[in-house]
């Protein structure tokens, strides 16, 4: 995991997430959990035949194969619900969904992205899986909308978060991106967010309690 995070203290403890859209306020719970959808079909595609619809289940637990805790969550089909997410984020050739566990009494949650092939790759805490997702959208989002997009495909769950539009600074080449920015965490206060996205480098550094 980048920056010395753990599922421990961030993203693997996603607790008081706010399932009903991608900011909602922490602390917000469903009335009634969301229908379990059906994972076996074979992944589907938008109308322009690029983004995945909905993932499968061997792609998902290919994604989170490597983390023991996200590997348990999704050991069979009915362990978990996916949850499309971010659907006005800009993304042409992927999209996103929140996979929730059913048998923890928290809501808690990550993300993955599916591509038009039906590859699934876990975002949540993983700065490579998103440096692949922006390089290969047609049109990458720029300056601010592609810091709220990187922040929020990286973000804790557990934690209720937005960027700070005007303190957004994107340098880039064709095929890596370096952004700085800043976030307000309802609990934390402040904080100051650097993200490399490369091929080979990316990584993800955060500065917590920073002076405006």
């Amino acid at each position: 995991m980048p920056c010395g995070t753990s599922w421990t203290d961030g993203v693997g403890r996603l607790l008081g997430l706010a399932l009903g859209c991608t900011m909602a306020p922490v602390g917000e719970a469903w009335a009634t959990p969301p229908a379990k959808m059906p994972l076996e079909a074979p992944a589907e595609r938008s109308a322009d035949g690029r983004a995945c619809m909905k993932p499968q289940h061997a792609a998902i637990q290919a994604a989170m194969a490597d983390d023991a805790e996200l590997a348990a969550w999704v050991a069979s089909s009915g362990d978990y619900i996916l949850r499309p997410a971010l659907q006005d984020a800009g993304l042409q050739a992927h999209s996103v969904w929140f996979v929730i566990p059913s048998a923890i009494p928290h809501p808690m949650s990550v993300y993955v992205a599916c591509d038009a092939s039906g590859a699934v790759r876990l975002t949540s805490g993983n700065p490579r899986a998103v440096w692949r997702i922006i390089a290969n959208e047609p049109t990458p989002p720029s300056g601010s909308a592609l810091g709220v997009l990187v922040h929020e495909l990286l973000r804790d769950h557990g934690r209720h978060q937005a960027v700070v539009p005007e303190t957004v600074a994107v340098e880039s080449t064709a095929s890596t991106w370096t952004l700085r920015f800043q976030i307000d965490d309802r609990q934390r206060g402040r904080e100051a967010w650097s993200v490399v996205l490369d091929d080979e480098r990316s990584a993800w550094n955060r500065t917590a309690s920073i002076t405006e």
